[in-house]
């Protein structure tokens, strides 16, 4: 699913950002992350197991405390790989896209700004050179 890219306007910046890279990004979320890091944690268990056959005591003790965090990191990571990581990349290019459309905004503004301008010089004389207020004065005598 790629993401949505708000194309600029003629004259406008264009916003820094790599939309491209944004669609590969989560191509490879939505794909491999979850399963790569579902089959880390189904191996971890099968590790886990074979260390715990016969094995007790104090060290025994901290090794499960510490197997079983890190099993709920990798699972975290799957969560994270599956809304997390996709999400901030929505995010990421949802605040690109509202920049993009400022600086169109910003475009048009001044293109129709120029235009106005041009207009109003032409309909006062021709859009003659120098800019001293107009044509009036000029004109009393």
């Amino acid at each position: 699913m790629p993401v949505n890219r708000e194309p600029p306007v003629a004259g406008a910046r264009r916003v820094s950002f790599d939309y491209d890279a944004a669609d590969a990004l989560l191509a490879w979320a939505a794909s491999g992350l979850p399963t790569s890091v579902s089959e880390q944690i189904a191996a971890l268990d099968v590790a886990v197991a074979d260390a715990q056959e016969d094995w007790q005591g104090y060290f025994r003790d901290e090794f499960d405390r510490a197997s079983a965090n890190l099993r709920e990191r990798l699972g975290v990571a799957v969560s994270w790989g599956d809304t997390g990581l996709v999400q901030s990349v929505f995010t990421a290019a949802a605040a690109a896209n509202d920049r993009q459309q400022q600086y169109n905004a910003t475009a048009i503004a001044a293109q129709q700004a120029a235009e106005e301008a041009a207009a109003e010089a032409a309909a006062n004389g021709g859009g003659g050179g120098g800019g001293g207020g107009g044509g009036s004065p000029a004109q009393v005598n």
